[in-house]
């Protein structure tokens, strides 16, 4: 997986990746939910999720994306 975000970019090898966990925490709009990707030896190789405030039909989709996740 290739992903490119203003001047940045990361490659996420996911046939490497082993396991993955959806955790939610407290913020601005209400509880905000970030997916943390593991490796087989189960640390966490990357965190995909928002930073900063972020416009409420934003943050909603985000939300409808993390919820139509299998076990979410």
């Amino acid at each position: 997986m290739f992903a490119a975000v203003a001047d940045s970019s990361v490659e996420i090898d996911l046939t490497r990746v082993r396991g993955c966990h959806l955790v939610r925490s407290a913020a601005a709009h209400g509880p905000t939910s970030a997916i943390e990707l593991d490796d087989e030896d189960g640390r966490c190789v990357a965190v995909l999720t928002q930073f900063g405030i972020v416009e409420e039909r934003v943050h909603t989709a985000w939300e409808h994306l993390a919820a139509s996740l299998p076990d979410a």
